[in-house]
């Protein structure tokens, strides 16, 4: 009995050391790894994706663009009344706040990288103006939920400034 044990743990042993644990992650588009039209494709489609988010017009965004413009309203108690009574607080708010922030950010990145990558003209007008676009409604629903924000034109970096100050509408 003891020698099976002791055999389990030698076999245990060399699976663990055998195995190597760098890992190439394919999926997960990086500057460096965006070269052809079907990556930048993939990074236009994640930013359309951000919108289908339960913090984002899947759930949160529609709460506080149909009930607190009197279009609908929730009644008793549940996660939509603060928007209804227009009492929301951060945790009601971040979500589409920071969702939009981040479709912005991707935009962003994306017209930057566009100047890089040698694809054909008309692929890169077009996702140079899908890119604009998604930067543009993500800033018209920032405007119409919060009023005067922050407008960030660039990628963003570590040196960057990641404290700007509210723009005018």
């Amino acid at each position: 009995d003891m020698k099976y044990i002791i055999i389990l743990f030698l076999i245990g042993g060399l699976a663990i050391t055998s195995c190597s644990l760098k890992e190439e992650l394919l999926d997960v588009p990086t500057p460096a790894t965006i070269k052809s039209e079907s990556d930048v494709t993939a990074v236009i489609n994640g930013m359309y994706a951000r919108f289908n988010n339960s913090s984002a017009f899947k759930f949160q965004g529609l709460g506080m663009l149909m009930l607190s413009a009197d279009d609908i309203y929730a009644t008793g108690v549940g996660e939509l009344l603060p928007y209804s009574q227009r009492s929301m607080t951060a945790n009601h708010t971040n979500g589409m706040w920071n969702t939009l922030y981040r479709t912005i950010g991707s935009a962003n990145s994306l017209m930057e990288m566009l100047d890089r990558v040698s694809l054909s003209s008309d692929f890169e007008k077009r996702a140079l103006g899908e890119a604009y676009f998604v930067r543009a409604f993500c800033f018209y629903y920032l405007v119409r939920l919060f009023g005067s924000v922050p407008l960030r034109l660039d990628a963003l970096d570590v040196n960057g400034d990641f404290y700007l100050p509210r723009s005018s509408i």
